[in-house]
């Protein structure tokens, strides 16, 4: 029995690649014939895929096909021309108006993608959604059978050997607050630097900010960013644009809180990554952020953010022993609950139902 899966890209080290990586293991292992189709194929994962419009070669009505959906691309318009019984696992969608005025391409390629979604709930009889909160918005848009498979994060990694020069330079006296992800809107750096500001102003003056991620794409929203830090005459605000994963250990190493005010997220992974490196969270609760973080962490709410308040709730996470170890024992019964989750059972299980659907309306050329 054939059972493939379909990528717009696989990228080296990133979570959705290590998913996309383990359910092939998993297939594998149970005698499944298992290929990864990429639409756009990384250089250092060319051995682990094959070139997307290979499949029209291979394509028969079994076939079961699994296919990741994050942004509009070829892979949208693919699927539907296509021979095979098809299941959806939807990673997310950001909605288009966060990049308008910051990166025009990835506008439109997550306008594309929200047009492509709608339509293939014509072609997938069956859907999986990455977090609670992906899966309810698949409901919204009509599709029918819905469930949840989470991201299955490899945590190995994590035991390495973090960058020392990083340590030296930020293993000191002052107290680190990190925020870990891409530069980009929907992430709302500027309420991270807002509430640090206030921290750093009226609790703490020996503190550090410290942005782990890549910028680059997003310079008018970077520019901002440091423009900003000038105007609340914030200091210790470090941007550390794209660095290995050495590095990003060594900031996880060194960090006091993780701090994340996102407004939108699809599953949230750098959450997972601190409770592993018995990092505190404070959060915003909205998106999935409440699912992923399950009990543990703080999670702000509120009509709006209080950025006073979320200072002091960072003061106390940072210097109150017992709230910080109550917070990190939650954090940690959480991701043991993560790592319990039934993920090949319910891998498997959503593949036998899908042998059973009748394949939907498939496009002619």
């Amino acid at each position: 029995m054939q059972a493939h899966q379909f990528v717009t890209a696989l990228s080296y080290g990133d979570a959705i690649g290590d998913y996309t990586l383990e359910i092939q293991r998993i297939l594998r292992a149970k005698g499944y014939e298992s290929e990864i189709y990429s639409e756009i194929v990384h250089p250092r994962m060319a051995k682990n895929v094959r070139p997307m419009f290979d499949y029209e070669f291979h394509q028969s009505d079994d076939t079961l096909m699994i296919v990741h959906f994050s942004i509009g691309s070829e892979l949208g318009l693919f699927i539907p021309y296509t021979r095979g019984k098809k299941m959806l696992i939807y990673h997310n969608i950001t909605p288009y108006n966060w990049f308008v005025d910051i990166n025009s391409l990835l506008a439109y390629q997550c306008l594309v993608g929200r047009n492509q979604l709608v339509k293939l709930k014509d072609y997938v009889p069956l859907s999986l959604a990455d977090s609670e909160y992906n899966r309810q918005e698949l409901e919204s848009l009509g599709f029918q059978r819905t469930g949840v498979l989470p991201i299955r994060l490899n945590f190995d990694k994590f035991d390495g050997k973090a960058d020392p020069l990083t340590m030296q330079l930020y293993d000191d006296h002052r107290t680190n607050i990190i925020v870990v992800g891409r530069a980009i809107p929907n992430k709302r750096l500027e309420d991270c630097l807002k509430a640090f500001a206030y921290y750093q102003k009226y609790v703490n003056p020996l503190s550090r900010l410290i942005f782990v991620g890549l910028w680059g794409g997003f310079e008018p929203y970077f520019f901002a960013l440091r423009n900003m830090v000038t105007d609340l005459s914030a200091q210790e605000v470090v941007f550390t644009g794209h660095i290995n994963f050495e590095e990003i250990l060594a900031y996880y190493k060194i960090a006091d809180a993780l701090l994340i005010m996102s407004e939108h997220e699809g599953f949230c992974v750098p959450l997972l990554e601190a409770y592993y490196m018995n990092v505190p969270v404070v959060a915003w609760d909205t998106c999935a952020i409440p699912y992923t973080a399950g009990k543990g962490g703080i999670l702000a709410q509120g009509n709006h953010k209080d950025y006073a308040e979320i200072g002091e709730i960072l003061a106390k996470v940072c210097s109150n022993s017992q709230l910080r170890a109550k917070i990190l024992q939650a954090q940690k019964q959480q991701l043991d609950a993560q790592a319990h989750f039934p993920f090949e059972e319910t891998l498997l299980k959503s593949l036998e139902d899908l042998k059973t659907l009748p394949s939907l309306h498939r496009n002619e050329a």
